[in-house]
Order: C-alpha cells, then structure tokens, then sequence
C-alpha cells in the first residue's frame, strides 16, 4: 500500500483496512516505524515543506540503480529534486527485475523532472563482457518491446577475447546429468589462463558460480559438488 502510495479509503475489502489500521496504531504507540512507513511519512513531509525549511541545502541528487525504482521512491525523488541544483538518475531498462515489488520502466523511460532540463548521456560501452556475448544477449533482450532503444558495444581495448565454446547452450535428460556436466566443466576450466583486466592469471573454484531458479536447485548442486 505505502510503496504503491495507494489510498485505502476506498478498498472495498474492510477487513484488510482495519488489519492495517491496527498495525499503524500498533506501531505508534511503540514508537517504532518499518521502511515503508519512513518513506511515507517523509513523502509527507516534504509534500508541504522544503529541506531550506528543515535547514538543509542539496547540491547534488544522485539515484543510482533508477530502473528499480518504485512508485513512492520515484515521487521522493521528484519532491528532492525541487530544492537540489542538479539530479543525476543512473539506470539502466534492460536491468528491471523488480516489477513484483512495485518498479515501473515508465519512470525510467518517460523521466521528467519539473523545472529542470533533461540530458541523456548514454553509457554504451560494457567494460565486463567479449563482443560475441554483447550480440547474442542484446539478440535476446530486442525481444522485450518496451525496452529503450540503445546499442551497447564492447570494450576494443579488452585483452580477453572470445573463444569457441565460451557460451552455449544444453539440455540434460535427467537432473544427475546436468549436475554432473557441472562438476565436470569447471575441473576442466580451472588453471585456464584468462585475463582479469590487463593482467593475466588462471582460473581457481573461487571464479565460478552456478545459477538457480530455486533454492532446492541449489541444493542440489552444492551436494553434487560437495
């Protein structure tokens, strides 16, 4: 309700408002306030006041990680931005993974902040990744329609370069075979050379991860390479 900034007063499910009725009026009398509950009420305060009234000056606002964003967290910062001199929302579209916690591409795609002017500076250079791996996830995310239109390019300068068999792509019959490519599969790629920035060295178990959909397959794997 309060990441969402949503009125109550007219849910239709009674029950629940006065669940959260009660759990204000509990927090209240023990003087204590959850995360929502401090961003709401700073919403409020700040929706009659300025910061010059509390004695703060903002020079500079800088929101960081812009594309998970929420609804209120987006309000705080258009109510920061009207005493700052300058606001800097770093983001990135293709990154937006919290969309079940109340995020919204639209705050990112459609920025406009009252009373300032708007520069795009886009950062289009992936320092981490080899050109042949930039193309096929950017293949992959084109297919996303809401996406923002951008090229991402590779870091010329990179030492590491791509290798047959790098990426690819597998299906298993059963779990135990998968799990067992696994194991196999980094034994084979410890003690490769690589390099880590301009410097070269060779691989070690610390160097990778497996990921997982769900915690009972990582289990899983962890037992399997126990």
């Amino acid at each position: 309700v309060r990441i969402e900034s949503i009125d109550v007063s007219s849910n239709s499910n009674k029950d629940f408002v006065e669940c959260l009725r009660k759990y204000d009026e509990l927090m209240e009398e023990q003087k204590l306030m959850d995360f929502s509950k401090i961003l709401s009420r700073l919403k409020e305060e700040l929706t009659d006041k300025s910061l010059s009234d509390y004695g703060i000056t903002l020079s500079h606002l800088t929101f960081d990680e812009f594309q998970d964003a929420n609804k209120i967290q987006y309000e705080l910062m258009i109510l920061l931005a009207k005493d700052s001199v300058s606001v800097a929302c770093v983001g990135d579209d293709d990154q937006s993974i919290y969309n079940w916690r109340g995020s919204d591409l639209s705050f990112i795609r459609d920025l406009n902040i009252p009373s300032k002017k708007m520069t795009t500076v886009n950062l289009d250079t992936n320092f981490r990744s080899t050109k042949e791996i930039i193309e096929t996830t950017t293949e992959f995310i084109e297919e996303n329609q809401q996406r923002l239109d951008k090229a991402i390019n590779a870091n010329g300068l990179a030492k590491q370069k791509f290798e047959d068999g790098d990426l690819f792509f597998s299906v298993f019959d059963q779990g135990s075979n998968e799990l067992e490519f696994i194991g196999q599969r980094i034994n084979n790629l410890v003690d490769t050379r690589v390099f880590d920035g301009n410097d070269e060295r060779a691989l070690s178990y610390k160097d990778f991860a497996v990921e997982t959909r769900t915690n009972s397959h990582a289990a899983a794997v962890v037992n399997s390479l126990r």
